[in-house]
């Protein structure tokens, strides 16, 4: 009869095994750290912040011809 009211208690209070584990591997590959991406912004003469970001300079001279018409583009290098 206790072992009855034991299992009893037990699934209604909710008691769980707990089973111990060695920790996970997870092999997800890891991109060193670099420093940034992009060499060259193009920025509005009346802005704060880039428009574009481009690795080469003729990428950002490109997208500097192409918005000619309506914006002050210049190009930024950075180092």
């Amino acid at each position: 009869m206790k072992i009855l009211l034991v299992i009893l208690a037990c699934s209604l209070i909710g008691c769980t095994w707990t089973f111990h584990r060695p920790p996970m591997k997870l092999h997800i590959p890891q991109e060193p750290v670099s420093e940034n991406i992009y060499q060259y912004y193009v920025i509005d003469e009346s802005s704060e912040e880039p428009d574009a970001y481009f690795e080469t300079k003729d990428e950002a001279e490109n997208y500097k011809e192409y918005f000619k018409e309506h914006h002050n583009y210049k190009i930024v290098s950075v180092k």
